[in-house]
C-alpha cells in the first residue's frame, strides 16, 4: 500500500482544459471554485495515497478517461535507502461520464521533485504486472496504454469503433477500385463471374469494417472522412454511367423506330437509304454494326411472316 496518485495539470491529448475541468468536477462532485482551481494551479496535487499497485492503476485509468494524465508514485523504503518510481499513463481513450472512483481526496504535495531526486528508479521488471494493460517504452519510464479507440490495421481481431461502422457506399459503388486502396482485396472478386454480383452487396454491409481492420488510419475522424469521399465519388460515377446508358439506349430506340418504320409507298431501296442515314448518326462503329445486323434480322423475320 505504498502507491500514490499525483496530478500535475497535464491533460490528455485532444481535450481542452474546460472539458477536463468539467469531467473532474463531475468525478469529484465539486462545484466551480477554489477546490477545483487547486487541481489546475500548476502545482502537483496528490489525489490519493496508500494504494496498492492494482488500486493505483485503477484510479489512474479512470482519471485518464476523464482527461487527466496522472502519475503513479511508488515509494519503497528498506534499511539502506528509499526508492521511488514514477509512471505516467498517456493514452487516447474515449472519456466516460462516470468512472466509479470513490474516496479521492485533494492533498497538496510538498516539493515532489526534491523527493524524487533523492530516490533511484526501481528497475522496470520489479514493478511489472503480468496482467497490466500498459507497455513500457524501451529506455523510458513513461508508460503508454494500448489504445482502444484506434486499433485500425491490426487485422481480424481489431475492435471496430461504433463511429466507424455503417454502410460502405464507396465499397458498393466502386468495389474493385475501392478494395486495394482500403486494404480489402476481397473486393476484386467483384470482377469474377456469378459471385461478382454478390460481392458489392457484401461490401455495402461489411466494407467499413474490412477497411478499418485492414488499413491503418490516423483516427476515426480520418477514416470517416476518407470513406465519405469514396461514397461521394462512387455516387457521381454511378450518376454519369446511368446518364450515359440511358442516353445510348434512347438513341438506339429512336434509330430502331425510324429504321424499321417504312412510310406508305416507300420502296426497299428508299427504306435502306433511310436506315443508312440513321446509322450514320451513330458515332460508335461497333454499335453501328450491331444496328445493321439488327435491321437484317428484322427484315428476315418480316419476310418470313409475309404470305
Amino acid at each position: 500500500m505504498d502507491h500514490s496518485i499525483v496530478f500535475r495539470g497535464e491533460l490528455r491529448q485532444g481535450l481542452t482544459g474546460e472539458e477536463v475541468r468539467s469531467n473532474l468536477a463531475r468525478l469529484f462532485k465539486l462545484e466551480p471554485g477554489a477546490q477545483l482551481d487547486r487541481l489546475f494551479s500548476g502545482r502537483p496535487v496528490t489525489l490519493k495515497k496508500g494504494l496498492s499497485a492494482e488500486q493505483a492503476q485503477k484510479y489512474a485509468d479512470g482519471l485518464l478517461r476523464a482527461g487527466a494524465v496522472c502519475e503513479i508514485v511508488s515509494t519503497r523504503t528498506d534499511a539502506s535507502h528509499a526508492a521511488a518510481r514514477r509512471t505516467i499513463a498517456t493514452s487516447a481513450v474515449a472519456p466516460v461520464a462516470a468512472t466509479g472512483l470513490a474516496g479521492l481526496s485533494l492533498l497538496p504535495v510538498e516539493k515532489p521533485e526534491q523527493k524524487e531526486a533523492d530516490h533511484a528508479p526501481i528497475p522496470a521488471p520489479a514493478m511489472a504486472r503480468p496482467a497490466s494493460p500498459y507497455a513500457v517504452s524501451p529506455g523510458s519510464q513513461r508508460l503508454e496504454t494500448l489504445s482502444d479507440s484506434n486499433n485500425s490495421g491490426s487485422g481480424a481481431n481489431a475492435r471496430v469503433p461504433d463511429e466507424a461502422r455503417g454502410l460502405s457506399w464507396g465499397g458498393f459503388l466502386m468495389n474493385w477500385i475501392w478494395g486495394p486502396f482500403n486494404g480489402s482485396y476481397i473486393a476484386l472478386l467483384s470482377l469474377a463471374p456469378i459471385i461478382g454480383f454478390f460481392v458489392p452487396f457484401y461490401l455495402l454491409f461489411k466494407g467499413r469494417e474490412l477497411a478499418w481492420r485492414n488499413r491503418r488510419w490516423d483516427s476515426v475522424e480520418h477514416f470517416n472522412r476518407v470513406q465519405r469521399r469514396w461514397g461521394l465519388v462512387g455516387l457521381v460515377l454511378a450518376i454519369l454511367v446511368t446518364w450515359y446508358v440511358v442516353g445510348v439506349m434512347d438513341d438506339v430506340r429512336q434509330v430502331g423506330e425510324r429504321g424499321l418504320a417504312a412510310e406508305p409507298g416507300m420502296s426497299d431501296n428508299e427504306l435502306a437509304a433511310q436506315r443508312e442515314q440513321e446509322l450514320a448518326r451513330i458515332d460508335d462503329p461497333a454499335l453501328r454494326e450491331q444496328m445493321r445486323e439488327f435491321y437484317k434480322e428484322m427484315d428476315r423475320i418480316r419476310a418470313s411472316q409475309q404470305p
